[in-house]
């Protein structure tokens, strides 16, 4: 049997593609479980696809690995056990990850279902109190373990977060990523960074990106519910529709810079501006986004699907989401504020971006868009060598799914 993972919305996006696949090639000894409680996986709508396509077991982790004896007499302290209630903290001081109970209890649960093989995302995993002790129990066992992406790193540069204090530095991906067997990246440039991070590359597998890969986005477009009905007609007059996908701070955005671009396109009468905070903070509406002016300025959707947003615009700005794939995918016209960011993008060195340098540029490019004096300043072949690049590992005809499913069998 197989377990997969997930600790957050983004995980589900790039994880269902590869149970979906699993199940479809005949894989249905798989089981979900979500490290989480505080998020309502079972109602997001590619866990209800996986449930109503193949009738596929989803809990959360904490229910399914506290014993039944234990979980029904203390249900009213521990609402579902100290895993559940603690699955992504490490707040309980009383028990260390290494307790031998909670190790061997998790074990005699790996056993008893036979489990073979635990799919995770990359993650830090001395901080998630489940993780690290189901982490040591499966050591102890043998069992074979693979870290998936929970997305797609598109920076060139190692230095690609900030902390605390401002000061550029890496992620440390080897810091925490080295415990698992395998560990799968999207393209060739993740696999470069994670080596230079310390990652032995001896684990590493380049398999490309199940999100956006051809197959899965067919399945997507089937299953993503229409959220918001008003996007589609209301205030876009004659206006130019722009969309500006943000991120928070955290990977070197400058949130001045942007909120005065926002500011001045906002003012513009022929201009409709939408600004989509980042995937992983739709439910918290202080995050997601480089400044928290920005609420001021336009429309912040955290509801809408990034999908269904990318259909609606004309244009799409942004500066390090992976949703710029999706764009270019649906022939949007992609303006790259480089100013607003210290890093370095794939798509920028690729020449698969409409780059522009300051807020004077973004609003001139922004005007000749609308009067259709140019559609855009980059070319196809620098969009489809991208995409190649960053979706299927650099071979063009690299069945993405197929490949994810054949590493985990």
């Amino acid at each position: 049997m197989t377990l997969f993972f997930i600790r957050r919305y983004n995980d589900i996006d790039h994880i269902v593609p590869i149970i979906y696949k699993a199940c479809l090639s005949g894989n249905l000894n798989t089981r979900v479980l979500c490290l989480d409680h505080k998020i309502d996986f079972k109602s997001d709508f590619r866990i209800k696809f996986l449930i109503n396509e193949f009738n596929l077991y989803v809990e959360y982790a904490g229910k399914y690995f506290w014993p039944k004896k234990f979980l029904d007499r203390s249900k009213f302290f521990f609402k579902y056990g100290i895993f559940y209630n603690n699955a992504i903290s490490n707040k309980i001081t009383f028990i260390s990850h290494d307790n031998k109970i909670l190790i061997k209890i998790i074990k005699e649960k790996l056993i008893a279902n036979e489990i073979s093989t635990l799919i995770f995302d990359w993650q830090k995993h001395q901080k998630i109190f489940l993780s690290s002790a189901i982490l040591a129990a499966v050591n102890d066992l043998g069992l074979k373990t693979i870290a998936v992406p929970h997305g797609i790193n598109l920076m060139e540069n190692l230095d690609l977060i900030e902390d605390k204090n401002l000061n550029s530095k890496s992620p440390n991906w080897g810091g925490f990523m080295n415990i698992f067997e395998t560990i799968v990246v999207p393209h060739l440039k993740s696999r470069e960074l994670f080596i230079k991070d310390g990652v032995d590359p001896d684990k590493i597998q380049v398999i490309g990106s199940t999100r956006f890969c051809s197959e899965w986005r067919k399945v997507y477009s089937k299953i993503l519910p229409i959220s918001n009905l008003e996007i589609k007609n209301k205030g876009n007059e004659g206006k130019l529709k722009v969309l500006f996908m943000d991120h928070n701070t955290h990977f070197r955005i400058d949130g001045d810079l942007v909120n005065q671009a926002m500011v001045s396109i906002s003012k513009c009468d022929d201009f409709n501006l939408i600004i989509k905070p980042s995937t992983g903070s739709k439910f918290n509406s202080d995050h997601g986004v480089s400044s928290s002016l920005l609420k001021k300025v336009a429309k912040l959707d955290y509801k809408t699907h990034s999908n269904e947003l990318i259909d609606w615009c004309d244009v799409v700005i942004a500066t390090t989401t992976s949703m710029v794939i999706e764009a270019l995918l649906q022939n949007k016209i992609f303006l790259y504020p480089k100013y607003f960011h210290k890093n370095k993008m794939i798509w920028e060195s690729q020449g698969a971006c409409y780059q522009v340098n300051n807020t004077k540029e973004l609003l001139n490019a922004l005007v000749s868009i609308k009067e259709n004096k140019i559609s855009n300043k980059y070319n196809a072949n620098n969009v489809s060598g991208f995409i190649n690049n960053v979706v299927y590992g650099g071979l063009a005809k690299r069945d993405v799914l197929k490949d994810y499913v054949d590493l985990i069998r």
